[in-house]
């Protein structure tokens, strides 16, 4: 994938978003258009950016380009607990919402739980064991969840996906799929995790606060696969960070094994029954 930004004449930006598989810019520009239209169609506050047009042949989408500040920018502001409540009312939004969207989740590739072990295990030797526990929890476990098949998820949902202005616009839908809505709220969660050990602050309130807004949108409680799903963020998390991928800043040497070794600690927390 590859990014451009056209400046237009008299101010404002387009953005450009080119793919490798034409059938991927489709289904794109599909479900942005569908979540402006229908999700987000009578919100003042929550948003994603407006669809302008697709191009088969250049297998490019083009929207308006989204300004503000990321979420993890105003979460030291007056603007962090208003951001967080509008954070849980986007994602209950749209998991809210019974679609036919493309290509279901399927927990077999999504879940790449093998490649996980094998890469950070090569990458971090110091971390084989805990990082064998974890793969082993998720190979294991999975069949014992009754997870969701149906719900629309974003599937990379955090705190650099989030613009803050007067409201609140959700970028990158490029892995929207079908699937649990536990892997949105775990997902979140665990990098939020992430940005407080990097920020050496605590987060936790804010966390709660997050969860508790989505919960007093939807039915959801915490429970099994919320702590499945964040196993596996901080499993795939541990990846990006072997692999210089993920938000930034992305960390070498000595403070990235800190951190490979922070959020795994996180992962088997969470799967040794400490709040996650």
């Amino acid at each position: 994938r590859a990014v451009i930004r056209y400046q237009v004449a008299g101010g404002g930006a387009v953005i450009g978003k080119l793919y490798a598989d034409p059938r991927q810019a489709a289904r794109v520009y599909s479900n942005m258009s569908w979540l402006r239209g229908v999700v987000f169609a009578d919100s003042a506050r929550c948003r994603v950016p407006q669809p302008l047009a697709h191009s088969q042949e250049l297998s490019m989408v083009f929207y308006l380009q989204v300004d503000g500040q990321f979420l993890d920018e105003v979460l030291v502001s007056d603007r962090a607990k208003r951001s967080m409540d509008l954070a849980g009312e986007w994602l209950a939004a749209l998991h809210s919402h019974r679609v036919s969207i493309e290509e279901p989740l399927q927990r077999s590739t999504a879940l790449d739980i093998q490649d996980c072990r094998e890469l950070i295990s090569k990458s971090s030797r110091g971390h084989t064991e805990v990082v064998s526990q974890l793969a082993g929890h998720l190979e294991n476990g999975a069949d014992a969840l009754c997870l969701e098949t149906k719900v629309p998820i974003h599937r990379d949902f955090h705190y650099r996906h989030i613009i803050v202005d007067d409201g609140l616009t959700v970028i990158d839908l490029d892995e929207m799929r079908l699937g649990d809505p536990n892997y949105d709220l775990a997902h979140f969660c665990a990098n939020l995790d992430l940005l407080a050990y990097r920020e050496h602050k605590s987060l936790a309130a804010l966390q709660d606060r997050f969860l508790n807004t989505y919960a007093s949108h939807t039915d959801w409680v915490r429970d099994e696969r919320f702590v499945y799903f964040y196993v596996y963020t901080c499993l795939k998390i541990a990846k990006q960070l072997c692999t210089m991928r993920g938000p930034s800043p992305r960390p070498e040497g000595a403070e990235q094994r800190r951190q490979v070794q922070m959020i795994l600690g996180k992962g088997l927390a969470a799967m040794e029954g400490d709040h996650a």
